[in-house]
Formats: C-alpha cells, structure tokens, sequence
C-alpha cells in the first residue's frame, strides 16, 4: 500500500471486482480478503485486496468442511 492510497467502501470494491456487496461480505468475513471497519462500515485498500487474491492457495490449509473437490 502505497501512502497516498484511499481505502474504498464495500460498493466500490464489489464494482471493482464485479462481484456483489454479499460476496465482499462473505469474503472479509472468511479472511480471504483484507479490510477494516470505521464505525459500522467495512473499508479495503485496493492494492491488497488484489495481492491478497492473486496469492496461491492451499486447499488442505482450511479446514476440512471448506474443501471443494
């Protein structure tokens, strides 16, 4: 994160993404992304939020009732 990087609220991260404010929900709440809160509302740096989506995952790190085949 650079120091001139303004955090964006869930709307703006779910646009950024393309995916829906549930979806950025479910995936702050799973700690695949990181966020914090100010208040009640959930904020995101743009820039870690996307190194923390291009990072390898390691399925048999989770616990068993998350895997997928």
């Amino acid at each position: 994160m650079s120091n001139d990087e303004t955090a964006v609220g869930v709307a703006e991260q779910a646009v950024r993404l393309g995916v829906s404010k549930d979806t950025i929900y479910r995936l702050v709440r799973a700690g695949t992304i990181p966020g914090f809160k100010v208040g009640r509302d959930w904020r995101f740096y743009p820039s870690q939020v996307d190194t923390a989506l291009s990072a390898p995952v390691d399925l048999w790190s989770k616990p068993s009732r998350r895997r997928r085949a």
